[in-house]
């Protein structure tokens, strides 16, 4: 009896283990800004660089929810979405993109300088990526690639300075 118990467990650990694979192991995300310094009521532009950093080929999705998070803000158990800014409205689980070894998929999205979010002087922030089927309406686990990467992704620290 308390094999087969035994072999259960081993079997749903190896089971999760396929679908757990840690994205900070294998992609970095990084962000590049066209300017730092802004005015309110002003757009930034954004450039977002996923790069696999392993020698695998890894399948992710680009259009999962991407949050601004002040640095002073950053929490080691998620994001809260109450005190970021989310980036990008819609939020497309269809859209799939796969990633050869040392591959870069490029990104651009325009953020708005809203007085409510922004401070005057100088903003740190950290991007992040969050993808988490559990918490996706709509979404269904069994649609997951073995190759899929899930979980959050922190880009670098990069500054915004607002006039």
């Amino acid at each position: 009896m308390v094999k087969i118990v035994f072999l259960i467990l081993v079997s749903m650990l190896n089971l999760c283990k396929v679908y757990s694979q840690r994205i900070e192991d294998c992609l970095r995300l990084n962000i590049s800004v066209v300017t730092d310094t802004v005015q309110y009521g002003d757009s930034l532009q954004l450039n977002v660089f996923f790069k696999n950093v392993t020698n695998n080929k890894y399948t992710f999705y680009p259009m999962a929810r991407l949050v601004l998070e002040k640095k002073e803000q950053r929490k080691a158990f998620g994001v809260d979405y109450n005190k970021s800014y989310i980036v990008n409205s819609e939020i497309d689980l269809n859209f799939t993109q796969s990633l050869s070894p040392n591959a870069i998929y490029e990104t651009k999205y325009s953020i708005f300088i809203d007085p409510g979010y922004f401070l005057k002087g100088e903003n740190v922030f950290y991007l992040c990526y969050l993808f988490r089927p559990k918490w996706n309406v709509g979404f269904k686990r069994k649609y997951l690639k073995e190759s899929s990467l899930l979980g959050v992704l922190r880009s670098n620290m990069f500054i915004i300075y607002v006039k």
